[in-house]
């Protein structure tokens, strides 16, 4: 299922995570800072994932990351189309998520930058634009915070297929490389699962290099 193997994203604020320890923390915070917008967020990932001493409350959830969004912020913009298209405390509607994605990706989110990728390649909430899909996916591999190396597998695949871009046997290579060295330096069973992703790159089309 779509983004399926994501959670919020962690945004900017590690020393604002510092400051709470509860959602009691969070609530008040929340209503009180004129910062809010950060701990709204937080609120919002600790009741959609049920961490911070809070139980998991689908609707709590979605009204934080409104609550957030609402203030301008990328990360509480991006949890709240995450809430649309997974259907978190609200009816699912891929067209909201799409939006929203889309605002996160204004500033500079490369979760909203691959998501707005994935809307235009699949559909979602919009017209299929592979050409489109191909801009957001590019602009998402060009950050070094994570996300990149999904991308840059995506990217392999749209090279080598040619879909949304001219077939480019290089670029294929060369992002696929990419996504391998990103399995290795963050799994711990890297070695594997750069593998499995060299298989599927690489497989059904590349012999004629030989």
């Amino acid at each position: 299922m779509f983004l399926q193997k994501f959670g919020f994203e962690n945004s900017s604020t590690g020393a604002t995570s510092e400051l709470f320890s509860s959602p009691k923390d969070y609530y008040h915070y929340a209503n009180n800072l004129d910062n809010n917008k950060y701990a709204r967020n937080f609120l919002a990932r600790n009741y959609r994932d049920g961490t911070g001493g809070a139980n998991i409350n689908n609707q709590q959830a979605f009204y934080w990351a409104k609550e957030s969004a609402a203030l301008g912020f990328t990360s509480g913009q991006y949890n709240l189309g995450y809430c649309y298209i997974k259907g978190i405390g609200v009816t699912p509607s891929d067209e909201l998520a799409f939006y929203w994605f889309k605002e996160a990706a204004k500033i500079t989110s490369s979760m909203a930058e691959y998501s707005v990728g994935f809307c235009y390649r699949n559909g979602f909430g919009t017209p299929v634009n592979q050409l489109k899909a191909t801009y957001w996916f590019l602009r998402a591999a060009s950050h070094d915070d994570g996300v990149d190396g999904l991308a840059q597998y995506v990217l392999a695949g749209r090279y080598h297929k040619g879909n949304g871009v001219n077939r480019d046997v290089h670029k294929a290579i060369r992002f696929g490389i990419r996504a391998i060295q990103f399995e290795l330096r963050t799994e711990n069973n890297g070695q594997q699962n750069a593998m499995y992703s060299l298989i599927n790159i690489f497989s059904n089309g590349f012999h004629f290099l030989m």
